[in-house]
């Protein structure tokens, strides 16, 4: 079940100043800047098979070029740092939710996995496709073949519902001011590649994408091992629209 985790609070001041036309933007933005390298927190070590990475979901301010605009992120940046892992490793991830209640937000008791009622997608009658729950979020990993059932230590004899983690579960629901623990086990035979995360909370999924809410995940191996290729200079591209105003 997710636990406490500290509130953001929003001043007025932090909002960002007056909207500037895009092509503006991407004519007095120096393309190296553009093109900057996400920050990578998290490499597989093949003597270590588990590792905890914290991704704390907030408001940051952010530059854009000659744009300052004020978003939902991952760790206060635009892009999302990059995740990476090998097969038959375990991404062990702490999700903290650190937005503000939602204004709309009901009070009372909550659903499953931490969701309020309103918003839990087995009670009541709430249209998930109608937005709702702007700062409810959760996490997906998109293009990873792994199983979305509780992780493997956490199963049989009950064990389930005392469980501390979940896995690649779309329907986890994490409400502000909750942490939840993931532990998304890579099978030994799946492929390398590139692949990307994201908030997946449905109601408030395009929300959270248009503020830069998503990340690479990278898959090692294969090509990799390569010499001519792991001496290559790496550069991540993450390609992202953002819906502003």
């Amino acid at each position: 079940m997710p636990t406490e985790a500290p509130r953001q609070e929003v001043s007025q001041a932090e909002k960002p100043v007056g909207p500037a036309p895009t092509s503006a933007i991407l004519k007095e933005a120096p393309v190296e800047e553009l093109l900057q390298t996400p920050t990578d927190i998290w490499r597989a070590e093949k003597q270590k098979k588990t590792k905890t990475t914290k991704l704390e979901v907030k408001y940051a301010q952010a530059q854009l070029g000659n744009r300052t605009v004020f978003v939902r992120t991952y760790n206060g940046q635009l892009v999302g740092p990059t995740l990476r892992a090998r097969p038959g490793d375990t991404l062990s991830i702490l999700l903290v939710n650190q937005l503000p209640e939602d204004p709309s937000a009901p009070a009372g008791a909550h659903g499953a996995h931490g969701a309020p009622v309103a918003y839990a997608p087995t009670q009541g009658d709430q249209d998930i496709n109608i937005p709702h729950g702007f700062n409810v979020t959760n996490l997906h990993t998109h293009g990873l073949h792994v199983s979305p059932d509780y992780p493997s230590r956490c199963k049989g004899k009950g064990k389930e519902s005392k469980c501390d983690a979940v896995s690649d579960n779309v329907l986890i629901e994490i409400p502000p001011g909750q942490t939840q623990k993931y532990e998304i086990e890579i099978p030994r035979d799946h492929p390398p590649g590139t692949h990307w995360y994201h908030a997946h909370k449905h109601g408030s999924v395009a929300m959270q994408l248009a503020s830069g809410m998503a990340g690479a995940l990278i898959i090692e191996g294969g090509l990799d091992e390569v010499p001519e290729i792991k001496k290559a200079q790496e550069q991540i591209l993450l390609f992202q629209q953002l819906s502003l105003s």
